[in-house]
């Protein structure tokens, strides 16, 4: 009985193989296996059917690339200027801002407006600068966005070559002046700027050494600074600070500044009316004073010492608008009151006042001459 179980279950099994074999699947997603069953019949009830499989693959079909993408155009850079070379030895003054130009001038508002447009103020001299005996070049000048310039030149190997270039911007305006020594170009820039509520002035000072090829800014300081602001705290203020320059030898230099302030204060506005208050003070600030020494190393001047060579002292009783309203006061509303005569001349009310007597009156309060003004 267990053997006729065992044969029906293996019949069934083989059916059930051929009809998977014989079923139809789609070649193009599937890969089709023909698997033929071999079954051996044991006596032996422990022994399990032996199964041979032999598969037979096809292969998928292949896949089809994507479209190779077309690359972009490629990002072309700003263009670089062709070098330019002067080889005129007797240049116009064209053809040096041309090569100026052509160096320190990239930018494209620079070049839309152009040479001509750009530049204005030109001066130039022709000179030996570095003792070769060769005259160089040196020109000075403002550009179109207000910065001063200073270059250098000198003719070597059949072309002009910049020797040194120096540039400061003003806001407002630039102004420069140079003379050239035996030893040194002395360039003095003044240059102004500022903005809302300010504006100052700088007055800066220039050593310019040159050797064969090349030159250097050995020195420089501010010989005069001035500024002036108006502030929420105060109506105005005003500081100027002025440098005093000596060289008691050749390889030391000093400088000493000498700072002063006027300002004149009011008090906070009041926080129902907004009306500004009144003025507290105008006062005057001398110092602090500087003192500083630079020494030559042979390559620059380098500062070695510096120190305070006067404190700052507050002078408020000179400019105090204070005083000035007591004066005042005292003045019109009280010494004139005493010294003041009313006449009546044909219905007409006319008011003298005794001079001579007030100004006594004046003096005697302030311990002071009266003020020479003209008495009306």
């Amino acid at each position: 009985m267990r053997q006729i179980l065992r044969t029906m279950t293996l019949i069934v099994l083989l059916c059930l193989l051929v009809a998977c074999a014989q079923a139809t699947i789609a070649p193009a997603t599937l890969t089709l296996q023909v698997i033929t069953v071999v079954v051996t019949a044991t006596p032996e009830p422990s022994a399990m059917p032996t199964v041979t499989t032999t598969a037979t693959s096809t292969a998928l079909p292949t896949s089809t690339r994507l479209p190779t993408k077309t690359p972009g155009p490629t990002f072309t850079p700003y263009p670089t200027s062709t070098p330019f070379e002067l080889t005129n030895p007797r240049p116009s003054n064209d053809e040096i801002l041309g090569l100026i130009f052509n160096k320190h001038e990239q930018s494209e508002d620079a070049q839309e407006i152009g040479i001509q447009r750009f530049y204005s103020n030109i001066s130039r001299q022709d000179i030996d600068v570095n003792g070769d005996g060769q005259l160089d070049i040196l020109m000075t000048g403002t550009t179109y966005s207000r910065l001063v310039f200073l270059d250098v030149m000198s003719f070597e190997q059949g072309a002009w070559h910049e020797m040194f270039y120096l540039e400061e911007h003003g806001h407002y305006c630039g102004y420069i002046k140079t003379s050239v020594t035996a030893s040194a170009i002395i360039a003095d820039v003044l240059t102004c700027s500022g903005g809302t509520g300010i504006s100052n002035q700088s007055w800066v000072h220039h050593w310019i050494s040159c050797k064969r090829d090349q030159c250097s800014d050995v020195w420089s300081a501010p010989l005069l600074f001035a500024e002036t602001e108006l502030g929420p705290s105060y109506r105005m203020r005003e500081i100027v600070v002025v440098g005093n320059l000596s060289q008691p030898d050749k390889q030391t230099i000093e400088l000493v500044t000498r700072r002063f302030e006027i300002q004149q204060q009011v008090s906070s506005p009041d926080i129902e009316s907004g009306e500004e208050g009144p003025a507290l003070a105008m006062r005057r600030i001398s110092g602090p004073d500087k003192r500083q020494i630079y020494q030559c190393n042979g390559v620059s001047y380098v500062l070695v010492q510096s120190e305070q060579s006067a404190t700052g002292i507050e002078i408020s009783r000179e400019f105090d608008a204070q005083t000035e309203e007591t004066d005042q006061f005292l003045r019109w509303d009280l010494i004139n009151e005493r010294f003041k005569t009313t006449i009546y001349n044909g219905g007409f009310v006319q008011t003298e006042l005794d001079w001579s007597k007030i100004a006594d009156a004046y003096s005697e309060f302030w311990g002071m001459p009266y003020p020479n003004e003209t008495k009306n």
